[in-house]
């Protein structure tokens, strides 16, 4: 449960913000004007890129009718991936603990983790990507792409460890049983006194021991 929570946020840090690589530009090229002249660089990320406004550092999206290729689709895909199945695995984990969970939900859950971790990986492929061309620029790690690696260990620990740890169990269910005592005294006179006791306890439900 640790380790999915702490790859959840490992991976939407990385991915959500415009410091996933650092670019340096070798040379000009028109389809990422934004990107500057050659020796200009920055960080950019799959979503956004850094720039300056009133000498502020912020992210800026990136336009509508940028020029993309397969592989930054592909990194956007997985990226997106990664955080909506990460998240409803991670939070379905942290009820199992109230709920219980089954064996075959139990290593469902750890299937899509080690998925998690293949998929988390290709985000990687935005390095490869238009954006990144070999003949206009060099991108290398920055933060988002090295807690996307850090993701990508902490995604196959907590898959793995699915497979060691035994499923969670709710809490045992509890039937209230009652008991009756019927108690007969008989007095000097020849005269009998009739009690009744009923008492009520919790019990385990058959089957559940």
């Amino acid at each position: 449960m640790m380790l999915t929570t702490i790859a959840f946020v490992l991976s939407n840090s990385g991915t959500r913000w415009c410091d996933f690589a650092h670019r340096q530009t070798m040379e000009f090229d028109s389809r990422y004007p934004w990107f500057g002249n050659a020796g200009s660089s920055t960080n950019v990320g799959i979503y956004a890129f850094e720039g300056t406004s009133a000498g502020s550092t912020v992210c800026f999206v990136y336009p509508d009718n940028m020029s993309v290729d397969t592989r930054y689709n592909a990194a956007r895909v997985f990226s997106v991936w990664t955080s909506v199945m990460g998240g409803i695995v991670m939070v379905t984990m942290w009820f199992t603990s109230c709920w219980g969970c089954g064996r075959a939900g139990w290593a469902t859950m750890g299937f899509f983790l080690l998925l998690n971790s293949l998929f988390e990986g290709l985000t990687l492929l935005f390095r490869s990507s238009a954006l990144c061309d070999a003949a206009f620029a060099s991108c290398s790690l920055a933060r988002g792409s090295k807690c996307c690696i850090a993701a990508i260990v902490m995604w196959f620990l907590a898959g793995a460890s699915v497979a060691t740890v035994p499923a969670p169990k709710g809490p045992e269910p509890i039937i209230l049983q009652q008991t009756t005592t019927t108690t007969t005294i008989e007095n000097p006179d020849g005269t009998k006194t009739t009690t009744t006791k009923t008492e009520t306890q919790k019990v385990p439900a058959a089957g559940s021991v």
